[in-house]
């Protein structure tokens, strides 16, 4: 039995009735089953990393499937962990005008982004520390699974090896007395017999011959 994975439908940006455009649309998972709303550019990338990484654990049943979906959307989750931090050090505003030069600018941002956004990274470091914990056990548990049904299929296969009638050699078919070919008899050559003379006595004696 063949276990098939939903495709993700594709998303777009939300369109009202005036013409209006917004980015941010809502979809209800095929897999997940809630309805989440999220920048339609962002889904579409969230949707080319659960697919990958869904098809390379080739779950075979729907728990499976749940398990490694949850295991890319906690890789989803970190890589934007990631980005938020990258943000926070880029967007700090500078207290005093730089000195030409964009390394010297560049360090300085960072520098007070780190200063100004330390609660904020703080609170990023603890939610990433317990996404990696939740993704790790994810990932063993899956693996335990899909080690035991491997091991469980394999059990069976050879259960119905085992129970399948073998095929019995038959012994060769006699062929009939009549279309076996006839051996041929050579008569064995006999040595002459000897004569051996009669004796008198066995003689008959001869008639006399009458007188006229």
């Amino acid at each position: 039995m063949s276990f098939t994975i939903p495709e993700l439908p594709k998303s777009g940006p939300r369109r009202f009735e005036d013409g209006r455009v917004h980015p941010i649309s809502e979809r209800r998972d095929p897999i997940a089953g809630p309805v989440s709303i999220m920048d339609y550019r962002d889904r579409e990338a969230q949707d080319k990393l659960r697919v990958g990484i869904i098809a390379s654990f080739a779950p075979a049943n729907e728990f499976e499937l749940q398990l490694a979906n949850s295991i890319a959307t906690d890789m989803w989750r970190l890589n934007r962990l990631a980005a938020v931090e990258e943000n926070l050090f880029d967007t700090s505003p500078v207290y005093e005008e730089a000195p030409e030069g964009p390394d010297f600018e560049l360090s300085r941002r960072m520098s007070a982004s780190f200063v100004l956004g330390m609660k904020e990274l703080e609170c990023l470091a603890q939610q990433e520390n317990r996404l990696r914990r939740h993704l790790h056990k994810s990932i063993a548990l899956l693996r335990e699974m899909q080690a035991e049904r491997k091991k469980s299929e394999t059990k069976q296969s050879s259960v119905k090896e085992k129970e399948a009638p073998r095929e019995t050699s038959q012994p060769p078919v006699e062929t009939p007395a009549a279309d076996k070919p006839k051996a041929k008899i050579i008569p064995i050559a006999q040595p002459p017999r000897k004569l051996q003379p009669k004796s008198r006595l066995n003689r008959k004696p001869i008639p006399k011959a009458r007188s006229r």
